[in-house]
């Protein structure tokens, strides 16, 4: 049964509502933290300096993120809550857009589902909540995606123009971006003649893509070539670095595929085998995305097989390539890097993700259970076990995650013994520019090596005190500055 028109239209600006809620509510409580301080600190560049691909500036990140925010920054100021405005609104103004990708493929119902469950979902929010590229790469990552069949349904100069622009966007906002351009390339080839389209119209379409893209390219080889201390901070003795396909650990790729999917399911949880909630959640959750991914693949399989793959392409042609890009080793053994351990970086394939197990939910699971009340029951099941999900998750995310990394209140205990003039190290390049937006008192902060010895003769004759603030203590926030000793470790 078909929705009516204004039913569609309340029920979306429902959830459209529900999500700007759960997106706004507690925007600017937590401090600036984990990479939101580079984030601002690489915005406050001159722009031109950001986009000068012969001169590449020390991030690895694509510019139109941080140009965007350059002027944010200029319009709304620095704190937390208006910084935090420009991602929440961006993953806010994508969830009509996963309705409309929804509907064009299948119909209203699966496009409203899947917008619901983007809504809600705690790995989406958490991540408008941070002052990140990622929403603005999902808002263009859907548009790619959506004009692309809207112009293979109709293959006008509009389409054309669109889908490059979005698609061409999408890479200056994340250079994973490309791996999805990727998938799109392998679904037009393998489908453009079921659509009826010429070979001459769609190669043209992307050969434009890559070209207008290759500036990316040559950035980002670029700034891979550029070596810096952090590097070593980073990735030097991470085990994450270190690949594997057999041993049964963090860096197993497939546990870390399937931790990424169980966190785009049900968000960020801390796992503990002890809590009979925690136990609830990761078994029910499993059972219930999984059974509606798999119904909805075998349905589809037979009845929209073309679309079938553009969304299996979508969800999962970028972690194959990841996974890939993971395992390519080094001269020390270690990996480029540990790419495929972060969730973030694949966050914008949840709503394809999403749109699977909404199809599954709605057209998969009722060829499964003929009766039309068991029907209803099970999608009602579904739904309701999707929204409790993601309310424990966002219960822990609101109510303790969140107050991870207080930089505000390490700079109010600082303060009370701060004396104008002391220097401050910190033990970690990535917590540098977060301390430096809370603890505005003029300090001389300093990032460090971790193995300096910092109470040796020189520092201590050169200073009253020297304080130091160590990364493995950093988050809890209040291992803080002790004037009565030389360093805090």
């Amino acid at each position: 049964m078909e929705l009516h028109r204004k039913n569609v239209l309340l029920i979306l600006l429902l959830i459209v509502l529900a999500g700007s809620a759960l997106r706004i509510y507690n925007l600017g409580a937590a401090s600036i933290r984990a990479d939101e301080g580079g984030t601002i600190y690489f915005a406050e560049r001159p722009v031109q300096e950001l986009v000068n691909i012969f001169h590449p500036y020390y991030d690895v990140q694509p510019p139109l993120f941080y140009s965007i925010l350059h002027f944010w920054i200029q319009a709304f100021g620095k704190t937390a809550f208006a910084l935090r405005l420009l991602p929440a609104l961006l993953s806010i103004i994508a969830i009509p857009i996963i309705y409309l990708l929804g509907k064009e493929l299948f119909n209203d119902k699966i496009g409203l589902f899947a917008a619901l469950i983007f809504a809600v979902s705690q790995a989406n929010i958490r991540f408008a909540q941070t002052l990140r590229m990622y929403p603005l790469l999902i808002l263009f990552a859907l548009l790619s995606v959506y004009f692309l069949m809207q112009y293979f349904k109709n293959p006008s100069h509009r389409n054309f123009a669109l889908y490059i622009l979005f698609a061409v966007l999408s890479v200056y906002t994340h250079y994973f971006a490309g791996f999805l351009l990727g998938a799109e390339f392998l679904f037009a080839i393998l489908f453009y003649k079921k659509y009826g389209i010429k070979f001459s119209k769609i190669f043209p379409m992307f050969a434009i893509s890559a070209i207008l893209s290759a500036p990316a390219g040559w950035l980002l080889y670029h700034q891979l070539a550029i070596k810096t201390y952090t590097e070593v901070v980073y990735f030097g003795d991470d085990p994450l670095a270190k690949v594997t396909l057999l041993a049964p650990n963090q860096s197993n790729i497939f546990a870390r595929l399937g931790l990424i999917f169980y966190q785009l399911s049900v968000g960020f949880l801390q796992f503990n085998l002890k809590s009979r909630l925690f136990l609830v959640v990761f078994i029910s959750s499993i059972a219930v995305f999984s059974l509606s991914l798999i119904a909805g693949i075998k349905h589809m399989y037979y009845t929209r097989k073309e679309k079938l793959w553009l969304l299996l392409l979508s969800v999962a042609f970028p972690p194959i390539c990841l996974a890939l890009l993971w395992s390519l080793p080094l001269n020390n053994g270690h990996t480029l890097i540990p790419v495929l351990t972060y969730t973030r970086y694949l966050l914008f394939i949840s709503p394809f993700y999403y749109l699977l197990v909404a199809y599954g939910a709605l057209e998969g699971i009722p060829q499964l259970v003929r009766n039309i009340k068991l029907q209803k029951a099970a999608f009602a099941i579904i739904l309701l076990a999707i929204v409790f999900f993601n309310a424990v998750s966002l219960n822990y995310y609101y109510t303790l995650d969140s107050k991870q990394e207080n930089w505000d209140a390490l700079s109010s205990e600082i303060s009370k013994d701060y004396s104008q003039g002391e220097p401050i190290f910190l033990m970690s390049a990535s917590y540098f520019y977060n301390f430096e937006q809370a603890f505005n008192n003029g300090a001389n902060v300093y990032s460090v090596p971790t193995n300096l010895l910092l109470n040796n003769a020189t520092f201590a004759d050169a200073y009253r005190s020297i304080g130091v603030i160590n990364e493995s203590n950093s988050c809890d926030a209040l291992k803080i500055l002790d004037e009565k000793t030389k360093s805090v470790w």
